[in-house]
């Protein structure tokens, strides 16, 4: 039987790092749960409204990140303690390209530690 769930394009990297989003309306911060070069969930209690286009920064251990997002969803009016982490997805829609190569190998980093201890 086929797996009906879509496989993941990128790599993924789970680790935490705080991120700010700039709105319209101020400064919205939280912590990265998924991070790929596409895209970042992060837990935020901050309501964001979706399709709205922010800056972003994400604080990498050695450099931060700065891209332009795309609200995508947010799960902050449906979420259940008990099986969901609260928080909003982004997909970037501007990434330069010495910042998608940094997030690139952080994530293959992680990866690569990540096998090891396994």
């Amino acid at each position: 039987m086929a797996d009906s769930r879509k496989k993941r394009a990128y790599p993924k990297l789970s680790e935490r790092y705080p991120i700010t989003v700039l709105t319209p309306g101020g400064e919205a911060n939280g912590e990265t749960r998924s991070l790929t070069v596409e895209g970042v969930f992060f837990h935020c209690l901050e309501r964001l409204k979706e399709g709205e286009v922010c800056h972003v920064k994400i604080d990498l251990p050695e450099k931060p990140i700065e891209v332009t997002g795309r609200l995508a969803w947010s799960n902050l009016e449906s979420f259940t303690p008990e099986h969901d982490i609260p928080g909003m997805g982004f997909c970037f829609v501007k990434i330069s390209d010495e910042d998608r190569d940094r997030l690139g190998h952080a994530i293959d980093i992680y990866s690569d530690k990540k096998r090891i201890r396994a």
